[in-house]
């Protein structure tokens, strides 16, 4: 479904440079798609400018960045959980070798002893 006011064509020329001009939803939640150019700026369809207004006069772009914001807790707690597995793997990893060192000792040890009493 899309936004309310869309229209149908994706990309359109700037009217500056006439190449293709991107599209992006106005502070990501709005549903005001507005079309821009890398070079020129913002360009707004009919009503678009209107609708951008109403949109930051009942809160929107608090609520925006209260998004973002929750967005950004979100990935940090992921990122934190991802650091503390690796780490945990890291320290299996390690007691591992540690266990096959101390195995492959008690094996030499063991052949050791085995190679004396043949004697």
């Amino acid at each position: 479904m899309k936004p309310e006011g869309a229209s149908d064509r994706a990309y359109v020329p700037c009217p500056a440079c006439e190449k293709l001009m991107n599209r992006t939803n106005y502070a990501g939640c709005s549903g005001v798609v507005i079309d821009w150019c890398r070079d020129h700026g913002s360009w707004f369809d009919r009503s678009e400018l209107h609708r951008i207004v109403l949109f930051i006069r009942e809160g929107g772009l608090r609520k925006s960045r209260d998004r973002q914001k929750e967005q950004i807790r979100l990935e940090s707690e992921r990122l934190r959980l991802r650091q503390m597995e690796t780490a945990r793997l890291s320290r299996l990893s390690g007691s591992q070798e540690l266990s096959l060192e101390t195995d492959a000792a008690s094996l030499v040890g063991a052949l050791r002893d085995i190679w004396r009493n043949l004697d």
